[in-house]
């Protein structure tokens, strides 16, 4: 393909731009599920390029420009001008998304080298907050016998935080068999072997000899009354490139986004007196995930109304999406399952 001259159409692109109108085009896609490290997604794209030649290749004029440019191979052509990656900082709307995407668009590309970038950016934030595992038993019941049911519904891609007084050797290594990304809050009495210090500011170290490696992050926060709090984290995620110490510590401070949800669930839906009239353990039962399901139900709305308007749902007030459901429900048709058959 070395000399394969310009289509018309293309010259014509090339002829009509200029430092304000840009003719490339560019498009973001998302994708589910945990991302490649930037080394996996550097080693995926080379073991393609030979698939399509013109990605190793740049545009060279014709003497006097007596002609549509060419397109030569490229003798200095580096992969990694070509292929960026970045993270969003938190919490990683869909507006910070759309704001980089902006940036990265507006820059010319270099016809000096062959006109193609790709981006890999990690930490796009859905912005949920959705239930979508829960244990019910007797109040005597601690939570960690509790998280055991829970954790199995785990799935690689997801990242799980956690509390200190979760840690546990069985339950960690529970969660860890999912593939699920882990986060935990550790106690200092929790002492692992030799460390291994990281360009990041944290550690690698193992919690049992013969266990698999984990890093350690250790950080401080001072709050507004002076007093001071020693935090220790520890996380399966290995690469500190992929997920850098810092924005780990920043991201730990959402585990605390759950009580949020627990008061959209007992205070907003169930108002501040919540009372579970049923008199028998299963009943009870029953009404907890007949709130659960109505708190699913709100957010889910809540996910579709902000997806439909272009904005993060994080931005639509829970209350007044409560409120507009109550205020729709006498539209609503309903009929015992039972009746189901007799329907025309």
């Amino acid at each position: 393909m070395n000399g394969d001259r310009l289509t018309a159409l293309d010259s014509s692109f090339l002829h009509l731009e200029d430092a304000a109108s840009h003719m490339h085009v560019a498009s973001v896609t998302i994708f589910e599920g945990s991302p490649p490290s930037y080394a996996e997604f550097l080693e995926h794209i080379e073991a393609r390029l030979s698939l399509v030649p013109r990605f190793r290749q740049k545009l060279r004029s014709v003497p006097l420009n007596q002609g549509r440019p060419v397109w030569v191979d490229d003798p200095h052509f580096n992969l990694e001008y070509h292929v960026r990656a970045t993270a969003l900082p938190p919490p990683g709307s869909e507006q910070q998304l759309k704001n980089l995407a902006s940036r990265v668009f507006a820059q010319q590309l270099d016809r000096t080298k062959p006109l193609w970038e790709i981006w890999l950016i990690e930490g796009l934030e859905n912005g949920t907050r959705i239930l979508f595992a829960a244990a019910v038993d007797a109040y005597a019941v601690a939570e960690n016998r509790l998280a055991r049911l829970v954790v199995p519904r785990l799935t690689k891609g997801m990242l799980c935080l956690a509390d200190r007084g979760f840690f546990g050797y069985e339950l960690w290594n529970q969660a860890v068999a999912t593939g699920a990304d882990l986060l935990w809050r550790v106690k200092s009495t929790l002492k692992p072997g030799p460390l291994e210090r990281l360009p990041d500011g944290s550690y690698l170290g193992r919690l049992r000899r013969g266990t698999k490696p984990v890093r350690i992050i250790k950080f401080t926060l001072t709050f507004n009354s002076g007093k001071c709090e020693h935090y220790r984290l520890i996380t399966t995620i290995l690469d500190y490139h992929r997920a850098p110490a810092a924005e780990l510590a920043r991201l730990y401070a959402r585990r605390w986004k759950i009580e949020t949800m627990f008061d959209e669930l007992k205070v907003r839906i169930g108002g501040p007196k919540l009372l579970l009239r049923s008199a028998t353990p299963d009943l009870v039962e029953q009404d907890v995930y007949g709130l659960l399901l109505a708190h699913f139900g709100i957010r889910h709305e809540i996910i579709g109304a902000a997806r439909e308007q272009g904005f993060d749902p994080e931005e639509v007030s829970f209350v007044n999406a409560l409120h507009v459901i109550i205020r729709r429900l006498p539209e609503m048709v309903s009929f015992s399952p039972s009746a189901e058959t007799a329907l025309p």
